[in-house]
């Protein structure tokens, strides 16, 4: 995905926010270099608009679930 001997696109940065905001972030990380979760945060908050919301939805359509499977 993040790849820091390749270049950085638009679509691998996005999945890589989409699978933190599945909560997938500690699984990605055993495969990124040190500092590749601040590397996922700093590039996903430079997407555009739509691609953040696609995202900042994602997240809270996740929490939602996980809460209500709580109660």
């Amino acid at each position: 995905m993040l790849d820091p001997s390749r270049p950085t696109t638009v679509q691998n940065i996005t999945l890589a926010g989409l699978a933190v905001a599945c909560g997938l972030g500690g699984h990605l990380a055993l495969y990124l270099p040190d500092g590749g979760r601040r590397q996922i945060q700093a590039a996903t908050q430079q997407l555009q608009p739509s691609l953040r919301g696609l995202i900042a939805h994602t997240q809270a359509a996740v929490d939602s679930a996980l809460l209500s499977h709580r109660v």
